[in-house]
């Protein structure tokens, strides 16, 4: 139980030769020394006791070198807050070098809390045998000061804990643990906090831990870009002053982290018939996608691009609002011209859809330009909203009108806030829909096809798009899900439908990609295949040929009757289980 994993945590970290005993590990009872020549009992390995081994005290063993020295292990006593010392919990620390440990644990089923501040008192034989105290901070080497904070991880709950160091020198370090609970901070550095990160991550976190602390603070470094982003997308779906929220956002990415947000440069690739560029790989900038402008001969009029000598952010903000509202909606040269906003107050759109479709007429009174895309599409409006469809498409037009879009995307941290709002909206699988994103702005869908299809061919092959489309391995093959497949074609069509596709190629694209879906067999690899002939002059007649099933089915949950009736679609491929 948690008791005997507590002791075997003491004797994995304490100076000294750990001594386990044979059958220990396996969680045998009998016990015997090395007198017996073979056991008495017939007895199986626990295997949960294994596991447990395996993963809390294994570790700890492989960092023996931290636990091992004598001469700088230093006890502490736990108090509570009435003054009285806890006896029943333990706590020590120790370092080798730069490597400083603590370990606590409480030998008793009530919780206890209290502060460790000062150690008990030790000899120091190299000082003529003095005895002295030493203060926690010095045990683990923090130095203390302004702006400095310690960071500790925690090796057997996974977490990273943040602490301002001179709370630590001050008032020593609180304690609180259930049960014979154990814990050991293996990894316990300082650091200084240059741009006030860490000291807002303090104030947020309030003493919990996270599983990765400079993930944490990167998160919270990009909270108002992503909140302003957030409201850009909400501007053009509620009928919103987009132009306002796009400044918004420049200004916030400009403040938070030094992000300059620059528009994407036309690529002429993006007008090319379908066909004419057969096996073309993506332009090298991977935030050159087109969704973010309209092709096929309604692109980037000439007037409505900002000017060579405007600056970054205006002409950034500029192809945010195209991308959204269409060219029709862009800045004037006025509007351009005038100083930009620098205003330090919350960067969100009007409130409420009322007042900010009153705030959109007083510049443009064009619907959005993504659901109307989506209407073109042919997707119906239920689907795309159970699906996640129309935010996943509406975060890649926006985006892909930015210069390393795809960059962007994961540092402002958008992913997690795309899920929570999808989440929000009920949508029925916010984690795909978030991802979704990923492989649009990497497809760099055109309004030709198969011209594109390269792009997306190419889109499919990172570990991230193999995960949106569930791919696993089962009887030595990979193997991808139905329902992961139809919500990517989806999103392909809506790109395809905003970058300018005309019905025929809109219906011919979602022609050719259920067609691979059901010609592939729900062989991931062949499915590759199929995607990358799409793109050759003579495209396989296989994908071309096989009969699309019934358009805009809703995503099958495992499990559901397939289309041929009977067997689910998932048993049929064999796809159930992940074996790698």
């Amino acid at each position: 139980g948690d008791k005997y994993f507590g002791v075997a945590v003491l004797m994995a970290t304490m100076p000294g030769l750990p001594m386990f005993g044979h059958g220990q590990v396996e969680g045998f009872r009998e016990k015997y020394g090395m007198e017996y020549r073979a056991p008495t009992f017939e007895e199986e390995p626990d295997p949960r006791m294994v596991e447990r081994h395996r993963r809390e005290i294994a570790p700890l063993l492989h960092r023996r070198a931290q636990f091992a020295p004598a001469e700088t292990f230093r006890l502490f006593d736990v108090h509570a807050d009435d003054g009285s010392v806890l006896e029943d919990v333990y706590a020590y620390s120790n370092r080798n070098g730069g490597a400083a440990s603590l370990v606590l644990y409480n030998n008793r089923y009530p919780r206890a809390e209290g502060t460790l501040h000062r150690s008990v008192p030790f000899a120091e034989p190299w000082a003529g045998g003095a005895v002295r105290d030493e203060p926690l901070h010095e045990a683990l080497g923090i130095a203390g000061g302004e702006g400095r904070f310690t960071i500790l991880r925690e090796r057997l709950g996974g977490l990273d804990y943040l602490r301002r160091s001179d709370d630590l020198v001050r008032g020593g370090f609180r304690v609180r643990l259930d049960g014979f609970q154990a814990r050991v901070f293996t990894e316990v550095r300082e650091v200084r906090d240059e741009d006030g990160s860490y000291a807002g991550l303090h104030r947020q976190l309030a003493g919990a831990g996270v599983p990765d602390l400079e993930e944490a603070r990167l998160d919270w470094s990009m909270r108002e870009p992503r909140r302003a982003f957030l409201a850009l997308l909400e501007a053009s779906r509620d009928g919103g002053d987009v132009a306002a929220a796009a400044r918004a956002l420049v200004q916030a990415a400009r403040e938070a982290g030094g992000i300059e947000l620059r528009a994407a440069e036309p690529s002429d690739a993006r007008a090319a018939p379908a066909g004419e560029r057969p096996g073309a790989r993506a332009p090298a900038v991977p935030g050159s996608g087109t969704v973010g402008e309209a092709a096929g001969g309604e692109g980037r009029a000439a007037a409505e691009r900002p000017a060579a000598g405007e600056p970054t952010g205006q002409a950034a903000a500029a192809a945010l609002t195209e991308a959204l509202l269409g060219p029709a909606a862009a800045p004037t040269a006025a509007e351009r011209s005038a100083p930009q906003r620098t205003t330090s107050g919350p960067r969100t759109a009007p409130q409420g859809a009322a007042a900010g479709r009153a705030g959109r007429a007083e510049t443009d009174a064009r619907p959005d330009r993504v659901g109307a895309a989506l209407e073109r599409s042919g997707l119906p409006a239920a689907e795309a909203s159970a699906w996640g469809v129309a935010p996943a498409l509406r975060a890649t037009a926006a985006l892909s009108a930015l210069e390393d879009g795809a960059e962007l995307y994961e540092a402002l941290r958008l992913r997690g806030a795309l899920e929570r709002v999808a989440a929000d909206a009920g949508v029925s699988d916010p984690w795909a829909a978030a991802r979704l994103v990923d492989v649009l702005l990497r497809a760099r869908v055109t309004a030709a096809w198969p011209g594109s299809a390269g792009g997306l061919g190419a889109a499919l092959r990172p570990s991230a798009s193999q995960e949106l489309l569930g791919v696993h391995v089962h009887g030595g093959e990979r193997w991808f899900r139905q329902e992961r497949f139809r919500l990517l074609t989806a999103g392909v069509v809506g790109a395809s439908s905003l970058a300018g596709a005309a019905a025929d190629v809109l219906e011919r694209q979602r022609a050719d990609l259920e067609g691979a879906e059901e010609a592939s067999g729900y062989h991931f690899d062949r499915l590759l295949e199929l995607v990358d002939a799409m793109a050759t002059p003579r495209r396989q007649e296989g994908a071309a040929a096989a009969s699309p099933r019934p358009k805009h089915d809703a995503p099958s949950v495992q499990g559901a009757p397939s289309k041929k009736g009977g067997t689910p679609a998932s048993e049929t491929s064999g796809r159930e289980e992940d074996e790698g």
